[in-house]
């Protein structure tokens, strides 16, 4: 986001959100911890760019929304969490679960080893 948050500018960030990421997908890096490597450049470009520091410390809020699963990439993003707080800025992690009702299809999948 390069302009102030507004109520319009939030709804189109929160329009582009999608929950169909790849976790099993191939390569040399995560799912989230590219998105994590991503969301600091951008914060430190904007923190570079800014005009509204004003040479005082600056804190910056990185709000992450996700279903919590970090497969295998655990000390990787241990190690960016720590260097964001280095470099002021502070990451949330708000998760996300799903619930279904009694018969629904998360129900019957918990349910499954039971006998």
């Amino acid at each position: 986001l390069d302009r102030p948050l507004s109520d319009a500018a939030a709804a189109e960030v929160l329009s582009s959100f999608t929950f169909d990421g790849d976790a099993t997908r191939e390569g040399s890096t995560g799912p989230f911890e590219d998105m994590l490597k991503t969301s600091l450049k951008t914060l430190q470009d904007a923190q570079l760019k800014s005009s509204w520091s004003g040479g005082k410390e600056t804190l910056q809020l990185l709000l992450i929304v996700s279903d919590g699963r970090i497969l295998g990439e655990q000390k990787k993003v241990r190690k960016l969490v720590r260097q964001a707080g280095e470099e002021g800025i502070l990451p949330v992690l708000v998760l996300l679960d799903y619930f279904s009702p009694s018969g629904g299809p998360a129900a019957a999948g918990a349910g499954a080893g039971a006998g």
